[in-house]
C-alpha cells in the first residue's frame, strides 16, 4: 500500500494484485481465529507493523519519504477496495 501510495507511476497489476490477495489472507485468518482482533485494536501493535512496513518500504523502494505514524486506519488497510480505484 505505501508502494502505491507514494509511487503512483509504477502502479501495475501485480501490485493490485498483491494488495488484494494479501487482504483476503487476512480475512481468512481473522475468520478462523478471531481472538486476534485483539491484537488489531492494540495501539502499540499497529504502531509496529507501520515501522515493519516502513522499513519494507524503504528495501524495496529506496524512498525515505514515508511518514512516521500511520496514515491509514485498520479498516481502511482491510477494505479490499481501499486504494485500489
Amino acid at each position: 500500500m505505501l508502494k502505491w501510495q507514494f509511487q503512483p507511476g509504477l502502479r501495475g497489476k501485480r501490485w493490485r494484485s498483491t494488495m488484494t490477495v494479501q487482504r483476503r489472507l487476512i480475512a481468512r485468518r481473522l475468520r478462523k481465529a478471531p481472538s486476534l482482533r485483539r491484537s488489531l485494536s492494540d495501539e502499540e501493535w499497529l504502531e509496529d507493523a507501520w515501522d515493519d512496513a516502513i522499513g519494507l518500504a524503504i528495501g524495496e523502494t529506496g524512498l525515505h519519504e514515508f511518514p512516521d505514524e500511520p496514515i491509514w486506519r485498520l479498516t481502511d488497510i482491510l477494505d479490499p477496495a481501499f486504494l485500489l480505484d
